[in-house]
């Protein structure tokens, strides 16, 4: 019930424009200036490749902080919000973390999800 809900109250959030995607993808200068402190290497939009000792070495919120990062790079990539099949990888391409991310709903949820799979997150707006 709460998931339905939650699913609907997402649903509702008004999509955002283009224009501004462009301006928040200058503004934080996607890709390079966020990465390099994670210690990782772009693989592609939304994958990139690090140690597994890196990748465990993060704290809960900064695992989150990269996977949005990467949601958005590769939002930027594509130049328009969508969702994203976000991919950490060892450096031997092994995955490490996969999550689909929505950026069309980040305004609102500020990446908040709540539970769900890795292929169907839900959010707390």
């Amino acid at each position: 019930m709460i998931a339905a809900l939650t699913i609907a109250l997402v649903t509702a959030v008004a999509a955002r424009p283009p224009e501004t995607l462009a301006a928040e993808c200058r503004a934080k200068n996607f890709p390079f200036m966020h990465i390099d402190r994670f210690n990782a290497m772009i693989a592609g939009p939304g994958q990139v490749r690090m140690t597994p000792i890196d990748w465990t070495s993060l704290s809960p919120e900064r695992q989150h902080e990269l996977i949005w990062t990467l949601a958005f790079h590769a939002s930027c990539a594509a130049g328009r919000y969508k969702m994203v099949d976000v991919r950490i990888l060892d450096l031997d391409g092994h995955v490490l973390r996969r999550q689909k991310v929505s950026t069309e709903t980040a305004g609102a949820c500020h990446g908040d999800i709540a539970g769900g799979s890795p292929n169907t997150p839900w959010y707390r707006c």
